[in-house]
């Protein structure tokens, strides 16, 4: 790797360079819209007014929860880092819970 140049891209032909920026900022967007579902559905956790809010969370959390399967699937294409384990963690754990939780209000008639 060359001192001084991030991922040694500037070895790199210009194909690659421009591949390597495409993942880039694809990684940067994704990342934006799985930040944007994971608040929306936390608001529906608790204000779920009506019906179609309440479907609207529950998609989000099962969109959320297969997501987090397929990059637990994934790992066998790439290492397991703890970084990777954490971000997995983070969308298979947090989105059962409050599936859950939203399950019991909702039965309870809390909401």
């Amino acid at each position: 790797m060359e001192k001084g140049s991030f991922l040694a891209i500037k070895s790199q032909p210009k194909h690659i360079r421009i591949g390597i920026w495409a993942s880039i900022v694809s990684a940067v967007m994704l990342i934006g819209i799985g930040v944007f579902w994971m608040a929306t559905s936390l608001a529906f956790f608790y204000v779920a007014w009506n019906p179609s809010e309440t479907a609207l969370f529950r998609f989000l959390m099962v969109a959320v929860f297969i997501g987090g399967l397929v990059r637990a699937a994934a790992l066998v294409n790439y290492p397991a880092t703890p970084f990777f384990i954490f971000l997995i963690l983070i969308e298979l754990i947090p989105t059962t819970l409050m599936l859950w939780f939203q399950a019991k209000l909702l039965n309870s008639g809390s909401l």
